[in-house]
């Protein structure tokens, strides 16, 4: 979760977003929320961007981001936008609709001024 400003964040865990395939919702939901601090921050934004459109880029977006392979195998991810894009492949935290329902609130210039575009 995101450690941008002074409120906490309220809403549903990582855990319960990913269950309930909410993650892209609260997403949206929390960006810039009064009550709430978001759930990713500027980073996480851009790499977020950078992954629904492109997740055909999903090796290069992790290689880029740090991830590491572990000597049993398993990478580790360091973050929440790490994780989704690493598990796209095998097993996709978000569907196809959320990839989509991200891409356009980031067409609609929702997260421009935290991305500073």
């Amino acid at each position: 979760m995101a450690q941008q400003g002074s409120k906490p964040y309220t809403g549903p865990t990582v855990e319960e977003m990913i269950a309930t395939h909410s993650l892209a919702d609260n997403i949206i939901k929390y960006h810039n929320n009064p009550d709430s601090d978001s759930i990713l921050d500027r980073d996480e934004l851009a790499t977020l961007l950078r992954f629904v459109n492109h997740p055909e880029d999903s090796d290069q977006i992790l290689k880029d981001s740090g991830v590491t392979e572990l000597a049993d195998g398993t990478k580790y991810h360091r973050s929440l936008v790490n994780y989704v894009v690493l598990k796209h492949k095998d097993a996709p935290v978000l569907t196809e609709d959320e990839i989509e329902k991200l891409k356009t609130w980031f067409n609609s210039g929702a997260a421009d001024e935290v991305l500073n575009l």
